[in-house]
């Protein structure tokens, strides 16, 4: 274990040494901005940690690899945000072109989510956000494209339509990929190729899947974890029921509706299949009905594929 421990450590020894990347050298009046007047809420101390260590590392010299791991609510997305108003901050030595960042998500319904909560946090500020997904069409993805190519946009936001050759950057600086354990190695190395000097790469996970965690432990990828919520969030339950507590299941869904609340049910077959004995959401959805047969104690949507039956 010894002499396995040290081989990595020569192995992400040399990957530093020899790498090079963009300097962020200064925190500029984007970030400063941002802290002191538009950030809805104090870091917790995990976050603050993570940003000294990716800061430590945009500032070396050396390209950035870094893997940051936290669960749902732990603020990932902050953080990210912050380094990316970090690259706007600074500028390429050779033109003063201030550095642009790309947030590549999976699918396209996170990739808007990302949009909305990072346009409302700076739409105050003088920061270009922009979206590209599979369906921007026609004049909208030409002027993305036009815009991104001529350094308007500071902050592109999209799914796997960022890596499309078509997609050209004036001056590509970080790289942010969300859920990353859901796309593919040459994927994510299409990034690389952005810009003349690979850009820093933060990728983001809530669950990092073991090919994830063996990056980390082969020296490929540096490692940050952010292991605190930020006050005020409440504890998420997570229950298992057998069958024949179904009722008592379907009671609290009540309970819950009648406080303002809303459920949904999830099923794993769409209707019914003659390999796979599970419950399907044809029957299903009849079976739901029956417990909420008064319409003003709640009504019943059954929908497959974001299509409404």
């Amino acid at each position: 274990m010894f002499f396995a421990q040290l081989r990595l450590g020569l192995i992400k020894s040399a990957r530093h040494r020899h790498s090079t990347g963009w300097v962020f050298g200064q925190v500029g009046a984007l970030f400063n901005s941002f802290y002191n007047k538009y950030l809805p809420f104090a870091l917790t101390n995990a976050q603050k940690k993570v940003l000294k260590e990716i800061r430590r590392d945009v500032g070396s010299g050396k390209q950035m690899n870094r893997l940051l791991q936290g669960d749902v609510g732990s603020g990932k997305t902050i953080v990210a945000l912050m380094m990316m108003l970090i690259a706007a901050d600074n500028t390429r030595p050779s033109d003063e072109q201030a550095f642009q960042s790309v947030l590549m998500a999976p699918t396209e319904i996170l990739a808007q989510q990302h949009y909305n909560s990072i346009s409302l946090l700076v739409k105050d500020m003088p920061v270009c956000v922009k979206m590209l997904t599979g369906s921007s069409k026609g004049k909208q993805r030409k002027e993305v494209l036009a815009q991104c190519e001529d350094g308007t946009v500071n902050i592109l936001i999209g799914t796997h339509a960022v890596i499309e050759d078509n997609v050209l950057f004036k001056n590509l600086g970080l790289a942010v990929v969300d859920e990353q354990h859901k796309f593919g190695v040459a994927q994510r190395a299409q990034l690389w190729k952005k810009n003349s000097i690979p850009p820093h790469v933060l990728v983001m996970t809530a669950t990092p899947i073991p090919r994830t965690l063996a990056l980390t432990a082969y020296g490929d990828l540096d490692y940050s974890v952010i292991d605190e919520l930020p006050p005020g969030r409440q504890p998420i339950n997570t229950l298992h029921r057998s069958e024949n507590a179904r009722p008592q299941v379907m009671d609290f869904v009540k309970e819950e509706i009648a406080k303002g609340r809303q459920a949904y049910i999830v099923y794993p077959l769409i209707e019914e299949s003659s390999k796979l004995d599970y419950e399907n959401l044809m029957k299903g959805f009849e079976e739901v009905k029956s417990f909420f047969p008064n319409p003003n104690t709640g009504s019943v949507w059954c929908t497959e594929n974001r299509r409404q039956i």
